[in-house]
């Protein structure tokens, strides 16, 4: 018998996938950005599209 725990749910739930593909220099800016900031490589393309606004 399995045990359920609770799942917190997310007041901005991410319904929407996307897939990108960009080169190799774009990718190294993006990791070096992420790295500096200590998150992921997708909080970086949030914040990246977030600043078009």
């Amino acid at each position: 018998m399995t045990v359920k725990t609770d799942r917190r749910y997310s007041s901005n739930p991410k319904r929407n996938k996307l897939t990108v593909r960009m080169d190799d220099r774009t990718l190294r800016i993006l990791d070096a950005y992420c790295k500096a900031e200590g998150i992921s490589r997708m909080e970086g393309m949030r914040r990246g599209i977030m600043r078009l606004k």
